[in-house]
């Protein structure tokens, strides 16, 4: 395992970003009348942004939480 020294810890939360993270739920609206439709053409939007390397993840989701972070250069999903 790389050894992290307290130098390169403090170098790096200067260079920390503001950023945030959103954590994405499904809610009983999922199963309401015509939503499958919906659900359906934004999930083909979504394909598209992931076939343009814009969007990492796809999933249908209706409800989510927002919260402020910080980050690091280089931090990325797969």
């Amino acid at each position: 395992m790389t050894t992290i020294t307290d130098e390169y810890m403090r170098q790096m939360l200067t260079l920390a970003k503001g950023n945030c993270i959103v954590i994405l739920e499904s809610t009983p609206k999922k199963s309401q009348p015509g939503s499958d439709k919906i659900v359906w053409e934004h999930g083909r939007r979504n394909f598209a942004l992931r076939a343009e390397g814009v969007l990492p993840v796809v999933c249908p989701i209706f409800a989510y939480e927002a919260h402020p972070c910080r980050s690091f250069p280089g931090t990325a999903l797969p």
